[in-house]
């Protein structure tokens, strides 16, 4: 693989180039199931990471075969309301590669625990990616999350199902491929280091009488998550106390600007391990104590 410094910091493209090498230089063509099965799991990769990078927008990947044991990626995104459906036809930038092949590389490294190097601003990854901060923060976060990790685990347990593969690549083009100037490579002793990290990394902080102004409100139970102010910062957050929505069923609450709730609130933390500290994750309703409304409040201070 090679070792010099690979600059994704303005890598924008939707296309990329995947290339299986083989252990035997005579073989040329992959077993169906193993590039069915670890395409499959490679794609569910990119689509999770757009979810962070192209929140408006569902992506579709197409595949073309374009040499031995290379194929030819290329996504196309469709816009989620008709605004971004307007957009989608308009020229744009994204780094949801550059991303994606952050995270591969992080989680493709047996020492999870290695610091990147920073350089001004940015970040070196295994000594060999060059990207910026933000693009770092972004691939380091989905790299702890269990269902980023869960599916590039099965990319490469598909692979190393197949004996004659030796290694997964991506290049940024064909041409590239040809010429083996990989952006990534993942050599078959490193298949192994994609592992689904354990439970131990998460722990739940319960904070009792918080005081939350709502900014965005759903009064029926669903999955959809409310917004808050809380603690000076902006949260979202699901609710899960039955009595509030019994109460909104029956005509007993409605918000106003300027109304808050005195409420529990379930927060999710994540290890971050590189810098040892825990990061929280997810927020969660679990009781509301109180509902104050703004103009009862002001009605009763002008009792006063």
């Amino acid at each position: 693989m090679d070792m010099h410094l690979i600059d994704l910091t303005n890598f924008n493209q939707h296309d990329f180039c995947i290339h299986y090498t083989f252990n035997d230089d005579n073989l040329h063509d992959i077993n169906v199931n193993t590039f069915a099965n670890s395409l499959i799991q490679f794609s569910e990769v990119i689509k999770l990471v757009s979810k962070e990078t192209l929140p408006d927008y569902i992506i579709e990947i197409t595949i073309d075969r374009t040499g031995e044991g290379t194929f030819w990626g290329h996504f196309k995104m469709k816009g989620k309301n008709f605004l971004t459906q307007v957009k989608e036809f308009l020229p744009t930038k994204d780094n949801t590669m550059a991303v994606t092949i952050a995270v591969l590389s992080l989680l493709k490294t047996c020492d999870k625990e290695a610091k990147p190097i920073i350089q001004n601003n940015y970040v070196i990854i295994n000594n060999n990616i060059k990207i910026d901060v933000t693009t770092y923060d972004k691939a380091y976060k989905l790299s702890q999350k269990p269902e980023i990790q869960t599916v590039a685990k099965k990319t490469f347990d598909a692979l190393t199902e197949d004996n004659s593969i030796s290694a997964f690549s991506i290049a940024k083009n064909p041409e590239d491929c040809k010429k083996h100037n990989f952006i990534i490579s993942v050599d078959r002793q490193e298949f192994e280091n994609f592992e689904v990290g354990v439970e131990e990394d998460i722990k739940y902080d319960i904070r009792l009488k918080q005081i939350l102004h709502p900014i965005k409100v759903i009064l029926e139970k669903s999955k959809r998550k409310w917004e808050f102010i809380w603690d000076g910062r902006r949260i979202s957050a699901n609710v899960s106390c039955d009595k509030f929505y019994k109460d909104s069923s029956e005509g007993k609450i409605g918000f106003k600007p300027k109304d808050y709730i005195i409420a529990n609130l379930r927060i999710k933390q994540r290890l971050d391990k590189v810098n040892n500290v825990f990061i929280n994750e997810d927020y969660e309703i679990t009781e509301i104590e109180e509902y104050i409304f703004y103009a009862e409040k002001q009605e009763k201070l002008s009792l006063n």
